[in-house]
């Protein structure tokens, strides 16, 4: 997903958060030590302690960024001129975004089950299906885009979408440029089963919503 954001220098402040973020991403919470932080960020460790007294303090650095990323990316799909539904969909699919690395830097605190990052994830959870509520006006749909959107997430993070270059063949009929010589090479950047049809999905979901209306 992503939410739209101002492009200023990075602060100290932002820095050592996304250090913080990439550590959890990478390694969990044990892994995301202050040392680990500061050196992440290439703060001191009074640096990071002068904007964050503490490991708690950065977490809920984490959280109330995450809160404020969720607004932005909730007022983009509420104005977007495709509509909420087909936006939603189009931006599932994990890019890299700040907002993708927040999501999963949250949910690494909330599998060391830490409380608030579960509400935060539940509250940003919460208020897109809020939105997507508002735009097809029936629970079960819209729990429904919700579900989509979520494997579509999950899809892009885990699976890759198109196959890596085929390595050339060695082999003498390779060589003389036979078109049946190398069937891996001339697969090579198709779409895999995990790729999913956007577009496609979008139509769906819109024929579901007018049938509701």
């Amino acid at each position: 997903m992503t939410a739209s954001e101002k492009t200023p220098a990075i602060g100290t402040r932002d820095r050592i958060l996304d250090a913080f973020e990439t550590l959890l991403g990478e390694g969990g919470e044990r892994a995301s030590t202050l040392d680990a932080v500061a050196a992440a960020a290439g703060v001191s460790k009074g640096g990071l302690l002068y904007h964050f007294g503490s490991k708690d303090a950065l977490i809920d650095g984490v959280l109330a960024r995450l809160g404020e990323m969720v607004v932005l990316d909730v007022a983009d799909i509420r104005s977007s001129e495709a509509g909420p539904v087909a936006h939603l969909i189009r931006t599932s699919t994990a890019t890299g975004s700040a907002l993708d690395r927040a999501l999963v830097a949250v949910s690494r605190l909330a599998q060391a089950s830490n409380s608030r990052a579960r509400q935060a994830l539940r509250t940003a959870n919460d208020a897109w299906y809020d939105v997507i509520l508002e735009t097809v006006g029936d629970a079960t749909l819209a729990r429904t885009i919700m579900l989509i959107s979520d494997g579509l997430c999950y899809g892009s993070a885990f699976f890759p979408t198109h196959e890596p270059p085929a390595q050339p063949r060695t082999e003498p009929d390779a060589a003389a440029g036979s078109p049946d010589a190398s069937p891996a090479a001339a697969g090579a950047g198709s779409p895999t089963p995990h790729e999913p049809d956007l577009e496609a999905i979008i139509a769906l979901l819109a024929t579901l919503t007018a049938n509701h209306a």
